[in-house]
C-alpha cells in the first residue's frame, strides 16, 4: 500500500513526522511525495496510523491512497 502525498503547507515538519514513524518518502517530479510503510498492507492501517500522526484530516496535506 502506497499513499499520495500533496503538501499544502508545513512539508518539512510533516515529512519529519512520517519519516520518525516509518515511512520510506520518495519525492515526485512535481514536489508531491509517495511513501510506504513496512507495516502497512491495506488502506485501513495506513488510515489508523496517519490518524495517531494527526494528518488523517489535516488542512496541511492532501492525501491519496493507491492500491498496489
Amino acid at each position: 500500500m502506497r499513499i499520495h502525498l500533496r503538501f499544502l503547507r508545513r512539508r518539512e515538519l510533516i515529512q519529519e513526522a512520517l519519516r520518525v514513524d516509518g515511512w520510506q518518502l520518495e519525492r515526485e517530479q512535481d514536489g508531491s511525495v509517495t511513501a510506504q510503510h513496512p507495516l502497512v498492507k491495506d488502506e485501513t492501517a495506513a488510515r489508523i496510523r496517519l490518524q495517531e500522526l494527526g494528518l488523517l484530516t489535516s488542512a496541511s496535506i492532501q492525501i491519496e491512497f493507491v492500491r498496489s
